[in-house]
């Protein structure tokens, strides 16, 4: 089988997550060199780095610019080049409705997973344009595209991922760099566990929930040269889900 990442250099967030995690073993299956990126659960990555080769892991809390400063200095210093982002890193953690819902959970929805992948991806940006076929992907939400009921702070924060996509695909292209976002549905992981999601299979298509895999697979796509046409685009990966 023909290695799609051949010996690039792949930035991964939020690696320790579902989704995360499944992009690094894909990415690795096809000849990747790894640099993780974590918070506060490392567990995952350190099961998966054990004896292997070309994998690096580093403590970031992406909500703390000078972290990220410091780490960036850290890589470009490391690597000449930095061919592939994968913005992972996320949280979804219980919300109110709207009118009942408090600016302190909506700071950390957008410091997260808005305000703190656009700053990192700033500045990888930077190593990128002098990369080898560079690749930024974002993962955004269907949340982005439906109004979901309590889900306020989520959905607003992955729309502006979404509409991030779009305008920094438009500055980095000219540069070489193309941007593009995935839109998971109702993925199967430690996201949802708290939630009853087998009432929504009724509604896709597929019927049934999403793997993290079959979102690290269309990352696979975005990053390899099989994409090289496609810029600022958001790819649903989400089984066709009628509503939520």
């Amino acid at each position: 089988m023909k290695k799609l990442l051949e010996n690039k250099n792949c930035v991964i967030t939020g690696a320790s997550g579902d989704i995360g995690i499944s992009c690094a073993k894909i990415f690795y299956s096809h000849g990747a060199n790894l640099i993780l990126l974590y918070n506060k659960n490392k567990k995952p990555i350190v099961k998966f780095q054990k004896q292997k080769k070309n994998i690096l892991s580093y403590k970031c809390d992406l909500t703390n610019y000078k972290e990220i400063k410091k780490l960036v200095k850290n890589l470009n210093t490391k690597f000449s080049e930095i061919n592939t982002l994968v913005n992972c890193s996320g949280v979804m953690e219980n919300q109110n409705y709207f009118l009942d819902e408090n600016l302190k959970n909506l700071k950390k929805h957008l410091d997260l997973n808005s305000t703190g992948l656009i700053f990192l991806t700033k500045l990888l940006s930077r190593i990128m344009i002098r990369s080898n076929e560079p690749s930024i992907i974002n993962i955004s939400s269907l949340a982005a595209n439906y109004g979901i009921p309590s889900l306020s702070n989520y959905s607003a924060s992955k729309g502006a991922v979404k509409s991030f996509t779009l305008s920094s695909a438009r500055e980095l292209g000219p540069l070489g760099i193309r941007v593009n976002s995935i839109s998971p549905g109702i993925i199967s992981t430690k996201l949802h566990n708290k939630s009853d999601l087998k009432k929504f299979k009724k509604n896709i298509s597929l019927g049934r929930l999403g793997k993290p895999d079959e979102v690290a697979y269309v990352a696979l796509f975005l990053a390899s040269f099989y994409s090289s046409y496609i810029n600022g685009q958001d790819l649903k990966v989400d089984g066709q889900i009628k509503v939520f």
